[in-house]
């Protein structure tokens, strides 16, 4: 099978890394016939040192070195940031990768206060546009920094919606979004339906799977990123269940839902901008994106269907199984 050269979207593992501690690597199977290759997920490339959680989906940037603290208090979520918020009612003129007025490499400091005042109405209640002695608490590499904003939803289960923006010290230009949540089963808002995602923006330019083995032999670990040109990085993951074809173990990806034996459901979304080609990524999509996972693959090398079908089956909400390849061996 081939190989990805470039690393899939270190988001795609929110998921995988909650429950990294019961993975375990595996071996190709040295066999003529193809096999797909699992490993544990690794840290991400972004941050100089990254410290474990007890979140289901822990932040895929979350290190040692903590975001500014918010100075007032913080408004409610609004209903619509768990309700397709990548649609809500766009402003004139803005359309995806524009979210909200925002732009990858082109929005300004004083852009993103204005959509946190007046979008999410923190009206001054917190200063996005930190003063050069507090850049030097943020999250940040090279010459770009993080803040972020997370509203906590609820405790039992732990559900909360997160907001990354990452700017460039030196342009003071937005270099990239990032949404990340997690809400239980029981929770009937859904940040970003798939099926909307497929419709509105198409079939992406590469779709990008992994699965890891857990302790039970029954069950594996799914993470699947779709990759749009315009810059937009969806992922997400879960369990998956492992079966034996011919004495070989192949796992089952099934529709409607990717993980619908899980309790929490978590997902992330980034925007970043365009990517051409990702063999040509600019410092900040690297530092996102390079994180490399060799055992990682195309939809159609993993599963043998297209992304076109792929997407087709989504958006028409079919009830549908595809098996992999042979993963690893017996």
């Amino acid at each position: 099978m081939r190989k990805l050269s470039i690393g899939l979207v270190v988001l795609m593992t929110l998921t995988l890394a909650a429950c990294q501690n019961n993975t375990d690597s595996a071996q190709v199977a040295p066999s003529d016939q193809p096999t797909a290759n699992i490993a544990a997920t690794s840290s991400p490339s972004a941050t100089p040192e990254s410290t474990a959680t007890k979140s289901p989906t822990p932040s895929p940037m979350a290190t040692e070195t903590k975001p500014i603290i918010t100075a007032g208090p913080t408004p409610d979520a609004p209903t619509w940031l768990l309700d397709d918020f990548l649609f809500y009612s766009p402003p004139p003129s803005c359309h995806l990768p524009c979210w909200q007025n925002l732009i990858a490499g082109t929005s300004t400091g004083d852009d993103v206060q204005e959509v946190f005042d007046d979008v999410f109405q923190f009206h001054g209640a917190r200063d996005f546009t930190p003063d050069d002695s507090s850049k030097n608490s943020l999250l940040r590499f090279d010459s770009v920094y993080g803040i972020s904003q997370q509203w906590h939803l609820n405790d039992e289960p732990k559900e909360y919606f997160h907001i990354w923006i990452w700017m460039d010290d030196g342009t003071n230009r937005l270099r990239t979004l990032l949404f990340e949540w997690v809400l239980s089963r029981e929770n009937s808002n859904n940040p970003v339906p798939l099926s909307h995602l497929f419709q509105e923006l198409g079939t992406p330019r590469y779709i990008l799977v992994r699965v890891a083995g857990t302790e039970r032999l029954a069950e594996g670990l799914l993470g699947i990123a779709m990759i749009y040109e315009n810059g937009i990085v969806y992922t997400t993951g879960g369990h998956i269940t492992i079966l034996t074809e011919n004495g070989r173990a192949v796992a089952e990806m099934c529709l409607p839902n990717l993980n619908q034996d899980d309790s929490i459901s978590g997902a992330s979304l980034l925007i970043l901008e365009p990517i051409a080609d990702l063999k040509n990524l600019n410092e900040v999509q690297s530092k996102f994106l390079q994180q490399t996972i060799e055992d990682s693959a195309l939809l159609e090398e993993l599963f043998s269907i297209s992304s076109t079908e792929f997407v087709d089956k989504v958006v028409a909400g079919e009830n549908i199984c595809w098996h992999s390849i042979p993963l690893w061996n017996q």
